[in-house]
């Protein structure tokens, strides 16, 4: 495997082979992969030995402590039970009567068949949630939140690193 110093100082590392192109994305990919976890663990670990929320390093830029809200269904049936509490209500809106404010059963049918091949076609959630969140129906229900901290770096004139 290529060191990510060899790849870094290639001219061009396009040329060469079908074969060493290939290793060199293969080798690419799976630093890429170990870099990320040690940029993970990193970010991690700094918040816990900053004493001051933000902190000018020298030669590095400043280190920032950032607070990080990390977001998962609460069981596994909760994005299910989200889902169809959203369906329900919008198929109960349009099966209802305003005359009468009774739910015409076959409008709910339809509109149950309507909401089910869509499910099939935009399977987005966050579309949903913002259906959901016009009807008053809090997402925030049927999710749990972990709040953490990571360290993000600056350059010195403000500018996050990438």
């Amino acid at each position: 495997m290529s060191s990510v110093d060899e790849l870094l100082a290639m001219p061009s590392v396009t040329e060469g082979t079908l074969v060493e192109c290939a290793q060199r994305l293969r080798d690419a990919r799976m630093a890429r992969v170990a870099l990320d976890e040690v940029i993970a663990m990193l970010e991690m670990e700094l918040p816990a030995r900053m004493e001051d929320d933000s902190i000018e390093v020298p030669g590095v830029g400043v280190l920032r402590r950032q607070r990080k809200r990390s977001t998962t269904w609460a069981d596994e049936r909760a994005a299910g039970e989200f889902r169809k509490l959203v369906a329900d209500t919008a198929i109960n809106k349009v099966a209802l009567n305003v005359a009468t404010g009774e739910l015409d059963p076959t409008i709910r049918q339809v509109g149950r068949a309507v909401v089910d091949k869509l499910w099939e076609y935009v399977p987005s959630f966050s579309s949903v949630k913002a259906a959901g969140k016009h009807d008053g129906i809090d997402v925030d229900e049927y999710r749990t939140h972990t709040d953490s901290f990571v360290a993000v770096i600056d350059t010195l004139e403000g500018e996050p690193w990438r």
